[in-house]
């Protein structure tokens, strides 16, 4: 494998890349992991025959990087922190754009973001909360981190696919809150019932071959991969289409356009659907929008319809399918989409996280209706959540297995609880974003 070393941004990164690297691979650890990469390395080359690239961030700061939010010392006397943010970001912002500059191939393929114990949670914490991972590689992940499964009881993951692994005698442990860590990891893998994961148990504590296990964890994602969509057209949408979203209200800028694609790939893998159909009608659901809100969706349609480059993937019959599923997807619509991507990227489009909905109700009452104070956009925020999602409102699901049954119960009994409605819509509201 080629290796290059070098500092970026003050940050010493490691690449590794196999000639045609078919999956980058992304691995925040610690300096003194790096006297096994050549195990971890190895075992991946002898399991899987796919070329891959992975790249090592050097972490310094284990305890402070790598955690979402600051946390009281759980062994010895040094707290957590809250840099994981700053981390994802220099990823995303960063690491990844200089990956693809060094090595113009990856570009548009498959990022898998993995690690060991803190750097595992940070792993799920980054899936959660980014769509620039397709997989999540978790081996003995610190679920017991303070307030995390409270993070995952209320969020749901971005990534397509997550692995998750715990040594079996890790929740044997005096300390009493990673000896949790058992039942935190149970419901973690009860939690993603819905989502494409696997729970593995290795033998032996935390300690017992860590750079094997991480191994095993990018080795399942990458034998889960060649997902159906190709690179190109990956490419050209998160060049040419994707950025158009950040000329939206925030409540339609590209963390929802990469929330419908994630949604949609999961559903078309559930219900046999051509994933890179799924992919190119969440990509333009929504793209409409640079026509005003109330007839997106046609003009959603017709930018699908003129796209002359989405010939070089697509037939004209299939451009038409996605087409019109674009202009099926409108949860107001008065009747049923007419193929099941039309279904998909409705459903997907109606991704109901109780808190998230709130928010972005609230969220387009700023873009779209400055003038009014802090009580009228109150009553319309009301108004709007009975219409759409109460008891006898418009929306419909359109899967009868659909995860979002049971959000949206819990999204209808909030807003049958007005008191509780009104200090979520206080502290949006307040937070102005």
């Amino acid at each position: 494998m080629d290796r290059q070393e070098y500092i970026l941004s003050g940050k010493r990164t490691i690449l590794f890349s196999d000639p045609g690297a078919e999956i980058l691979l992304v691995e925040p650890m610690d300096e003194r992991d790096l006297d096994f990469l050549d195990r971890e390395t190895g075992f991946l080359r002898r399991s899987c025959s796919r070329p891959f690239a992975l790249s090592c961030l050097i972490i310094e700061d284990w305890n402070v990087e790598l955690t979402p939010w600051k946390a009281a010392p759980v062994f010895g006397k040094e707290a957590f922190g809250d840099g994981a943010s700053r981390t994802l970001s220099f990823i995303e912002d960063e690491l990844l754009p200089d990956i693809f500059a060094r090595q113009a191939g990856l570009s548009g393929k498959e990022v898998v973001i993995g690690g060991y114990s803190l750097a595992a949670l940070f792993a799920l914490w980054a899936g959660y909360r980014s769509s620039s991972f397709s997989g999540v590689a978790a081996a003995s992940p610190s679920v017991w981190y303070p307030g995390w499964m409270e993070y995952a009881r209320t969020h749901s993951p971005k990534a397509s696919r997550i692995y998750m692994s715990l040594g079996d005698t890790e929740e044997k442990t005096r300390n009493k809150v990673m000896a949790t860590a058992g039942d935190c990891i149970r419901e973690m893998d009860r939690l993603l019932s819905g989502v494409r994961h696997t729970l593995e148990w290795n033998p032996g504590n935390h300690f017992t071959d860590t750079d094997l296990r991480t191994a095993k964890a990018f080795l399942w994602n990458m034998e889960q991969g060649g997902d159906g969509i190709s690179p190109s057209l990956r490419q050209y949408v998160r060049e040419c289409i994707i950025p158009e979203y950040d000329n939206f209200d925030k409540a339609h800028r590209r963390d929802h356009v990469q929330m419908v694609i994630s949604q949609s790939l999961e559903l078309a893998a559930r219900h046999g659907a051509d994933p890179q159909m799924a992919y190119a009608v969440a990509a333009y659901h929504d793209t409409g929008l640079c026509e005003g809100r109330e007839l997106h969706h046609q003009a959603s349609a017709r930018i699908v319809r003129q796209d002359a480059r989405l010939r070089e993937w697509f037939s004209e019959d299939q451009v038409e399918t996605i087409a019109q599923a674009v202009e099926d997807h409108r949860a107001s619509a008065t009747h049923e989409p007419r193929s099941l991507y039309g279904r998909i990227v409705a459903e997907a489009d109606r991704f109901i996280d109780p808190e998230t909905v709130i928010r972005r109700t609230v969220q387009y009452g700023f873009d779209h209706y400055p003038e009014m104070d802090r009580e009228a956009h109150y009553r319309r925020m009301l108004d709007h959540l009975h219409e759409k999602y109460g008891r006898g409102g418009y929306l419909h699901l359109w899967f009868e297995d659909s995860p979002n049954a049971a959000r949206l119960e819990r999204l209808r009994c909030m807003i049958d609880n007005e008191a509780l409605l009104r200090r979520l819509f206080d502290r949006f509201y307040d937070a102005g974003d």
